[in-house]
């Protein structure tokens, strides 16, 4: 995770550690201690100058725990029995909306660390994911599947659907779902509090769309099939403008490697990787053409833009953390 500052980045490993870089001399510069795996950190912004920030983590073990960007802690979170999944604040900072695999969501008070509310899933389920609207009207849990909207003041189901993979559509800032691809080739983005499908897209049969991301201004969609091919559209056509990598090696089930595909801030350029490949690939987004290929020494995991688009990272199984500067 890149800060809000672009001053540093934090990376999680497998031994229960945090550690914060500085992001331009790729030197230490803190380190979060845990008593046990985390398995998600997001940043809370203090003040508009990105200057601070706190950072919250969920565990495998259940807890989370709130840090300053100095590396103390200020509170912990106590109630799951089982991964904390993610998490989400609501837009005032007042609170925070916490799924794990015990089957629940619960809300917490930030400021004093108290459970104000535990929440079960209908279907009886792993909670993957929890995500305010932006208006704090409702807030959405997706259960294996399964999203469910709940109102945000009584804390009560008032609808769901079928979906996975939350995510805030930029410019508009709507929390959207994606469908799973359909026989009829196709699967759709959902605008969540009123279940309208806003965009659908059109795919071959041999295509299993596994991951997906817009570009920030919301003018593209890329969807990853999970091994070799990476489809491309203009998010006002429902036909791929373009296929990326190797269109002949088609992933056809879920047991597929998974790939990261992210596009820069300005949305002109995007970087894709594969688990089971050591390398990165940057594209032109308007045109289709890959423009570089960058060489590791192990597979990559994951590849980000810095918020500002100046630096993109990467994750390797090797542990190593690889990063550029983005010069046009």
């Amino acid at each position: 995770e890149i800060s809000p500052n672009d001053r540093e980045f934090l990376v999680v490993d497998g031994a229960g550690y945090v550690r914060k870089y500085d992001l331009l001399t790729g030197k230490i510069v803190g380190q979060l201690e845990f008593t046990t795996e985390v398995s998600d950190v997001e940043f809370i912004l203090v003040n508009e100058e990105f200057s601070e920030y706190s950072i919250l983590a969920g565990y495998w073990g259940g807890q989370m725990r709130l840090w300053e960007h100095d590396g103390q802690m200020v509170r912990k979170f106590e109630g799951h029995n089982n991964r904390v999944s993610g998490v989400s604040f609501n837009s005032d900072l007042a609170q925070v909306i916490s799924a794990s695999d015990d089957f629940t969501a619960k809300i917490w008070d930030i400021q004093t660390g108290s459970l104000l509310k535990t929440l079960n899933c209908s279907v009886n389920n792993f909670v993957q994911m929890a995500m305010y609207s932006e208006k704090n009207d409702v807030f959405v849990l997706e259960c294996m599947g399964r999203i469910e909207i709940w109102d945000t003041k009584t804390w009560t189901q008032i609808d769901s659907m079928d979906g996975y993979d939350l995510q805030k559509l930029h410019p508009e800032e709507l929390l959207v779902s994606l469908f799973p691809l359909g026989q009829d080739g196709r699967f759709t983005i959902t605008n969540i509090p009123d279940k309208k499908e806003i965009y659908e897209f059109l795919l071959s049969d041999e295509y299993i769309v596994l991951n997906a991301s817009f570009s920030s201004d919301g003018q593209w969609l890329a969807a990853a099939d999970g091994q070799s091919t990476i489809m491309v559209w203009d998010v006002g056509n429902p036909t791929p403008k373009y296929y990326l990598l190797e269109e002949g090696m088609r992933c056809t089930d879920m047991e597929c490697q998974q790939q990261s595909v992210t596009f820069s801030p300005d949305g002109d350029l995007l970087a894709s990787a594969s688990e089971d490949r050591n390398v990165v690939r940057l594209w032109a987004v308007e045109s289709g053409k890959q423009i570089m290929t960058l060489d590791l020494r192990n597979n990559v995991n994951t590849v980000a833009f810095s918020p500002d688009g100046r630096y993109l990272i990467a994750g390797c199984d090797d542990g190593r953390i690889y990063i550029w500067s983005v010069i046009r």
